[in-house]
C-alpha cells in the first residue's frame, strides 16, 4: 500500500545524493517520517551512503517541518539558498 510512495521517496533521495558530495547526516522530517516502515526502508537503502549511518528522526518530525515553514514565512529573506551545504533529503 505504501510501497509506491516510499519507492518514490527513495528515488528522490537517490537523485539528491547523486548531485551532492558525501554526506555526514540525514534527517527525516514531516508526518510520513514517523513511519517505522519508511525509516527501515531508508536505513536499509542509505546507511552505507551516510557517514557512520547517521540517519535520524527528531522526536517530533512534524513539528520540525512546521517550524521550518513558519520561520520561512516570517522572514522569507532569511533563506539564502534552497539547498543545504550538506544535502539532506526531507520526507
Amino acid at each position: 500500500m505504501f510501497d509506491p510512495v516510499i519507492n518514490k521517496i527513495i528515488k528522490l533521495i537517490h537523485e539528491q545524493l547523486n548531485n551532492s558530495g558525501p554526506i555526514s547526516a540525514m534527517f527525516l522530517i514531516g508526518g510520513l517520517s514517523e513511519s517505522k516502515y519508511l525509516q527501515k526502508r531508508i536505513r536499509e537503502e542509505f546507511s552505507s551512503k551516510v557517514k557512520n549511518s547517521n540517519i535520524s528522526v527528531p522526536s517530533q518530525p512534524v513539528v520540525a517541518s512546521l517550524r521550518g515553514a513558519l520561520e520561512y514565512g516570517l522572514n522569507m529573506k532569511k533563506i539564502k539558498t534552497r539547498r543545504l551545504l550538506r544535502v539532506g533529503s526531507f520526507c
